[in-house]
């Protein structure tokens, strides 16, 4: 079915959504709601229901994994944020890295699947 403008609003900022997938007809693919990938195009989206047999026209997306149940890569971000939560002295990445169990490159390249930026991240949460 074609998106509501609330459902279009929610694929393009990124806002969970664990009843319906989205499936990009051009490029024949299916993602998460929360899929951080380049916003499609709203006249080349179709929604459904998780368990929809229609699907299957459609592979699944490499970057979000919606048939996994949580991205491996959404736990170690999970995992950094509530660090940095708790953590209340000035750090850099590799600090944070190596305290999380990772090396800075591994750290940083799967906050930037999210699009996440270490220090404009560490500035929004000293502010707040």
């Amino acid at each position: 079915m074609k998106p509501t403008m609330n459902q279009y609003q929610a694929i393009i900022n990124f806002q969970e959504n664990d009843d319906y997938y989205y499936a990009v007809k051009t490029i024949k693919i299916f993602c998460r709601f929360s899929c951080k990938s380049k916003a499609p195009n709203l006249n080349n989206i179709l929604i459904f229901i998780k368990n929809d047999k229609n699907l299957n026209n459609f592979r699944p997306c490499k970057r979000c994994e919606p048939l996994n149940p949580r991205p491996a890569t959404a736990n170690i971000i999970d995992k950094f944020k509530n660090y940095l939560k708790n953590c209340h002295t000035k750090i850099t990445l590799e600090q944070c890295a190596k305290a999380l169990g990772y090396n800075s490159s591994y750290l940083s390249r799967n906050l930037a699947q999210h699009r996440i930026k270490f220090n404009e991240y560490l500035k929004n949460e000293i502010n707040n």
